[in-house]
């Protein structure tokens, strides 16, 4: 007869009952002995003393001399199989659980296609004017020409990457991605130049069309409670040609909407001619150059 001793009982009591069990003639099993015992019965292996579990409490695991019951529900690969074929973390490898955890720390899987700041500083806009830009505009119908010829232009073209192009103080605007696209588009424009008997030339925007930042307070009392009814008010009650505006900053509060914006320098003089107060609603709002003060009515 083998006499079992629990791990959990006090010394004094595991002393006194392991004196009882040699009296009585049973064989008391040592802590490896009882180990060895359990596995076969049982088997399976406990973890090694310094993989326990909580509270010291070893945690068994399975070992290749599991029954063949047990290997019911396993991939073809040994691993376990869960509902639909995924397993779950538990599940996983080592180190697909280390690449499980550094796909979590970006956002999720790898494959999902994603544009990196350095992409976005590699734009490069060009602007298309008029050849005696800024005092003569181009007209809306002839910049709208020039965009869809590009455009036709762009679908037999190779590697032609725009991101955006579009009428902006009276320029065509052309957000070039690379540099083969901005080289397209030099070819183009010298065989479109001119343009329906329109000279035309060609600079970085950035030169040739000055933007202006400005920002504005529009109290939620206006009923202008989006950026799109803003943007919308502002062009129907005072004449303001909002359709290429950029919002570049913000808040929103109970009070209202606290709006910075880039506009063109056509927009600017238009907005001086309300002393910076246009029509929006049921009031007027106010607009501040953007580290500057307001421009003030000359006496």
């Amino acid at each position: 007869r083998v006499f079992y001793l629990s791990a959990f009982l006090p010394s004094q009591f595991r002393k006194k009952m392991i004196e009882e069990a040699l009296a009585r003639g049973e064989k008391v099993l040592s802590k490896k002995e009882r180990r060895r015992v359990w596995e076969e019965k049982h088997g399976v292996s406990l973890k090694p003393p310094g993989e326990s579990g909580p509270s010291g409490i070893q945690v068994p695991v399975e070992t290749k001399s599991t029954p063949m019951s047990s290997q019911e529900g396993k991939s073809a690969s040994g691993q376990p199989k869960t509902q639909g074929g995924k397993r779950s973390l538990l599940q996983l490898t080592p180190e697909e659980m280390g690449n499980a955890k550094k796909k979590s720390k970006v956002g999720g899987s790898s494959d999902r296609p994603t544009e990196s700041y350095a992409e976005k500083l590699s734009v490069e806009k060009v602007a298309i004017v008029h050849e005696d830009h800024p005092d003569q505009k181009l007209t809306e119908e002839t910049a709208l020409n020039i965009r869809m010829e590009l455009g036709r232009r762009a679908l037999r073209g190779k590697d032609i990457r725009m991101t955006s192009c579009h009428l902006e103080g009276r320029a065509v605007i052309v957000g070039c991605s690379n540099p083969s696209t901005k080289g397209w588009l030099e070819k183009q424009f010298q065989e479109l130049n001119p343009f329906n008997g329109v000279q035309l030339k060609m600079g970085l925007a950035s030169s040739l069309v000055r933007m202006v930042k400005v920002s504005t307070f529009v109290p939620k009392a206006t009923g202008a409670e989006t950026k799109k009814d803003v943007m919308l008010g502002l062009k129907q009650q005072s004449g303001l040609n909002t359709e290429h505006w950029a919002i570049v900053g913000g808040n929103t509060t109970p009070e209202g909407q606290f709006l910075v914006m880039n506009i063109d320098e056509d927009s600017l003089k238009k907005l001086r001619t309300f002393e910076m107060r246009p029509f929006l609603g049921c009031e007027r709002i106010s607009f501040r150059l953007q580290g500057g003060s307001d421009p003030k009515k000359k006496k």
